[in-house]
Formats: C-alpha cells, structure tokens, sequence
C-alpha cells in the first residue's frame, strides 16, 4: 500500500511539473524572439549612427546588440535544461508506471 501511495504522489508531482517546464520552454522562446528583435533594431540604430559619424552611439548599440546576442544564449541553455528535465520525468514516469503494472500482475 505504501508503494502504491508513492507511485500516486510521484504521478500527482510529474503532472503539475511537466505544464510547468512546457510554460518555461515558452516564455525563453519568447524571450529570443524579442531579443531577436531587438538585434535587428539596433542594427539599424547602429548604421544610421556610423553613417552620420556618430560612432560613440555606434558602439553603445552594438555593446546593447552584444548584450541581447548573450541573453539569447542564456535562454537557449535554460531551454536545453529544461528539455531534458522534460524528458527525464518522462523517462521516471514511464518507468514507474511499469513497475506498478508489475506489481498488479
């Protein structure tokens, strides 16, 4: 019986995780595309700024192009993470549903 109580709490903890992780996955690609965004607006910035000799706003919008291009690889790296936890509580659940089907046998 303890067993069984385990393996309903387990199930109850990996059902309100996996919605979560999915939310997660969601707002960091949401996120890149507004950096992504961004970049191509302060690419823009930055031309305008070079081709009228402004060269000081120049380098303050591509240290800014820099910064989100960093921010993307963050987002990129949270969102491999939370792949894999993704998948991991899948690969558990699986496996604990077997072995509760075993132990029914």
């Amino acid at each position: 019986m303890k067993k069984i109580l385990t393996l309903i709490t387990l199930a109850g903890a990996f059902a309100i995780a996996a919605p979560a992780l999915a939310q997660d996955i969601g707002e960091d690609r949401g996120a890149i595309r507004t950096d992504e965004s961004q970049i191509h607006q302060d690419r823009a910035i930055e031309r305008q700024d070079e081709r009228s000799g402004n060269y000081a706003g120049a380098r303050q919008e591509q240290h800014q192009i820099n910064q989100e291009h960093r921010d993307i690889g963050h987002e990129r790296k949270d969102i491999r993470h939370d792949r894999r936890e993704h998948r991991e509580h899948r690969e558990h659940r699986a496996h604990d549903h077997r072995a509760h089907d075993e132990h029914h046998e």
